[in-house]
């Protein structure tokens, strides 16, 4: 309800007398539980003076706020989670791709400066290469890069750990290069059209084949993947 005010107005005329005259208010009142008040910014309120004042929050407009501060934290809390059930599903595929960097990557580089290639089976301290008629394959792998069988470097595939391990030239320890390898036998001689050999040619070609699985802590969430590769040495002849 809005009303109009009156208000008295004292002035001096110009002889000096003093009068008075009711002049009309220009500006709307608001009628406030019953109490004329000047009109007020929202949340204040008109004090019986006329001079305004602030108001509390009631108890709807709490509830309001903190329900809207509850579903902000809910929201956050769930990207959260979902940012973390994420990075578990894409964990293996990391892994995978790491491995075979760190297996390929190093392996293709040394066997094209190799003098010869030996390919067979064996574990960390005993060796069998693939004799002739024999299909040239197996776990393991010499690397030699000069004419002297003594100075090699040994990659192989264990089998209870289904790991690939390199022995570096000129040691005896090991070092594990890639994990969660499920084949075993992971070297094979080809020649040219991809046949396997059956006995040791110099322009052999060195097929690799590696097979990951790699499992994550949630449930229902693996990867898997199979990597081949080939490459023969620079020096053929």
């Amino acid at each position: 309800m809005k009303l109009w005010i009156e208000y008295l107005v004292s002035r001096f005329d110009v002889a000096g007398r003093i009068g008075s005259r009711f002049v009309r208010g220009s500006r709307p009142m608001e009628w406030r539980s019953g109490v004329n008040a000047a009109p007020s910014r929202a949340g204040e309120s008109a004090n019986p003076d006329g001079s305004p004042c602030r108001q509390a929050y009631t108890l709807v407009e709490m509830m309001v706020a903190s329900g809207l501060f509850s579903l902000v934290v809910l929201g956050i809390l769930a990207c959260h989670l979902a940012g973390l059930r994420f990075q578990q599903l894409i964990q293996p595929k990391l892994l995978n791709a790491q491995y075979e960097r760190q297996t390929i990557g190093r392996l293709i580089e040394e066997v094209r400066c190799a003098n010869s290639l030996q390919v067979g089976n064996g574990s960390l301290s005993t060796f069998t290469v693939a004799g002739p008629t024999n299909v040239q394959a197996g776990n393991a792998l010499r690397i030699y890069t000069s004419t002297n069988t003594s100075q090699y470097i040994y990659y192989f595939h264990d089998l209870a750990t289904a790991t690939v391990q390199r022995v570096p030239f000129q040691s005896t320890s090991a070092a594990i290069i890639a994990s969660a390898v499920t084949n075993h036998t992971i070297f094979a001689m080809q020649d040219f059209a991809g046949n396997a050999l059956t006995n040791s040619q110099n322009n052999a070609v060195m097929s690799l084949l590696l097979q990951f699985y790699v499992a994550s802590a949630w449930q229902g969430i693996s990867d898997s993947v199979q990597v081949r590769t080939k490459v023969t040495r620079r020096n053929l002849l």
